[in-house]
This record gives C-alpha cells, sequence and structure tokens, in this order.
C-alpha cells in the first residue's frame, strides 16, 4: 500500500472565452478532501488500462534535478506558470474548451511526485432552495464550470516520479494535433496493452486483407483467442495467439512473428483488467455491402447450429440465422 502526503497544491483556469489563463497566487488548503480526491485520483490513473508510462529525464524543458527544488513553493509557482502557459497555448491553437488545472506535489513512498491533471468544464444541474415565511420554493439551476469527480475521466493527466523520472499518463489524442505530452515532456510512452493487441489485430488484418470467409476467419479466430487468454488469465501472451492460430501454418506464423518483433510487440505478456474492453472482443460486427449490420456473439462464428454462411451459385453470400425462438426491437 502506498503513502501519499500532500505537500503543495494550487488550481489555475484555462479560461479559453478571456484568451489568457485565469492564475492563482495561493496554494490550495490541505484539506481531507482535497486529499482524498488526489489520492483516488492517482489509484485511477495507475489501475487504467489506457494508462501509458514512461522514464522521464525532465519536465517540460527542466531536469529532474533542478524539479527536486520544487519542494520549496516558490519554485513549485513558478513552475506552475510557465506549464500552464504551454498548456493554454495548446488549447487556444487546436480550439480547446476552458477547463482547470491542477497541479500537485505530493511524497509517494517517499519520494517527490509530481501530479498534473486537466480538469475540463462540464455542465451540470443543481437545485437552489429558496425560503420565506409565506413558502419553500426549489429552482434548477445549471452551472456551466463543473469539474469532474475522483473517478472521471480526464481529458490529460500524469504522475511523474522526480527520483526516478517514471512517468505515468493518460491521454485523450487530438486527431490532426501533436499529443500535448510529446510538448510537455518530451518522451516516448510505452503503448497500452489495448493499442498493443489493436496493432497486432492490424498484423492479422494485414495478412488477411480479404473479405472473403476464409480470410475473415482468421481476423475473427484472433479475437476469439485474445477474448478467451483474457478471460482464463486476464493476460494475454501475443506470440501465443498467433502460434495457436497458425499452428498448421507455419509461413504465415513467421511471417506474423516477423511482423511483431518489427512493432517491438514480441515477447509482450499484457495485463488487461477492464472488463467492457473484454466484453468488446466477445463480439463480432458484421456490415454487408447493403448496409446490413449484424452483431454476432464472437463465438457464433464458427457455430453452422447458429449461424451459416452459404455461398450462392452467384457468388454472392447469404447469412442463415438458426434457432431463433423470440426477435426483440431494441
Amino acid at each position: 500500500m502506498e503513502t501519499i502526503e500532500l505537500k503543495t497544491a494550487i488550481l489555475h483556469s484555462l479560461d479559453m472565452n478571456l484568451g489568457m489563463p485565469v492564475v492563482s497566487q495561493v496554494e490550495l488548503e490541505p484539506t481531507d478532501f482535497l486529499n482524498t480526491y488526489l489520492q483516488k485520483r492517482l489509484q485511477r490513473l495507475a489501475g487504467s488500462d489506457n494508462c501509458k508510462t514512461s522514464t522521464a529525464s525532465g519536465i517540460d524543458g527542466v531536469s529532474l534535478d533542478e524539479a527536486l527544488k520544487w519542494s520549496e513553493w516558490q519554485a513549485f509557482y513558478q513552475f506552475t506558470l510557465q506549464l500552464l502557459q504551454k498548456i493554454f497555448a495548446y488549447r487556444q491553437s487546436n480550439g480547446g474548451q476552458s477547463a482547470d488545472v491542477l497541479m500537485a506535489l505530493l511524497e509517494i513512498d517517499r519520494h517527490l511526485s509530481l501530479y498534473v491533471g486537466v480538469l475540463d468544464y462540464r455542465s451540470s444541474l443543481i437545485h437552489h432552495l429558496q425560503q420565506d415565511e409565506r413558502q419553500t420554493r426549489l429552482e434548477l439551476v445549471e452551472y456551466q464550470t463543473t469539474l469532474p469527480g475522483a473517478s472521471a475521466g480526464l481529458s490529460f493527466e500524469f504522475c511523474t516520479d522526480l527520483f526516478t523520472g517514471l512517468t505515468q499518463l493518460i491521454e485523450k489524442k487530438e486527431k490532426g494535433f501533436t499529443p500535448l505530452s510529446e510538448l510537455l515532456l518530451n518522451q516516448q510512452f510505452e503503448m497500452t496493452p489495448k493499442e498493443k493487441i489493436k496493432a497486432a489485430q492490424k498484423i492479422v488484418q494485414e495478412i488477411h486483407p480479404s473479405d472473403d470467409l476464409t480470410e475473415m476467419n482468421r481476423r475473427v479466430e484472433f479475437k476469439q483467442k485474445v477474448a478467451e487468454s483474457l478471460q482464463e488469465k486476464e493476460e494475454v501472451n501475443l506470440e501465443e495467439v498467433f502460434e495457436e492460430i497458425y499452428v498448421d501454418d507455419p509461413s504465415t506464423l513467421f511471417e506474423a512473428k516477423a511482423k511483431l518483433q518489427d512493432r517491438g510487440l514480441d515477447q509482450q505478456r499484457m495485463v488487461v483488467t477492464s472488463s467492457a474492453y473484454d466484453a468488446k472482443l466477445k463480439k463480432q460486427k458484421l456490415v454487408t455491402d447493403s448496409g446490413i449490420s449484424i452483431v454476432l456473439p464472437i463465438d457464433y462464428m464458427h457455430d453452422q447450429s447458429h449461424v451459416e454462411f452459404i455461398t450462392n451459385p452467384d457468388g454472392s453470400l447469404s447469412i442463415l440465422l438458426k434457432n431463433i425462438t423470440h426477435i426483440y426491437d431494441k
């Protein structure tokens, strides 16, 4: 169990409507609520399947040796201003939304660590109570600047151990824009387990690009083997999955393993704890050229007692669904 002690924290604002950040000049009160909030954020960060890790040599051009001096409030405060300007300029150039930025220094297992989280504004409702001698009245009030709770996902957050440089990051990528992490942290992050599985799935698609049934079954088999491994062991080894798929096809197995090695995915044993992702792998969506979509349990793809794919004399395909007792309109 990690011991976490809050040293100092500050909250600044990225007000995109003002065209400038709103800078706080005093640190946050070290309340029990703030301590609990940060602890839950760190637990969510470390336990997420979307968390990437790397080892930093510095943060926004500041070396770790210099960063260790942030235990002095003035040094930390000046750094937060520097970081705030970078994040604001990034959001402004990308047309990003307004948000608050929470920055904190914490001691985690006796190591000084920096936490940064971008808390995007969201709209929410509260009730407003009015009472006088004659009546009680409740009104709905909309707030445009409420912040994410401790268990909610953030568009950008990281925590860096300032002694070892170990950095944990979750980041929502914006299409067409350089990731904010590259600008601030200047380091390459390892892919998440889900990204590695997706990259391996792309290899299977490259080897079996055709839409004929044989090729499609290979792609389905990959998902099926990954789902089985996650269900049984909560982990998956991509090389072992390929060995199972291509047990009777050594030349294709060699090609698949070579592609894994080229992409740094060989000898990878990955733990995936997300039940939602596991469930996603257990379904297969089919879309016909006429626009019909069918979502099937992946086990049914090779079970002719439930689904049969028929090649017609003219070369077209028919899909026969069997043993159906009810059809529901959802």
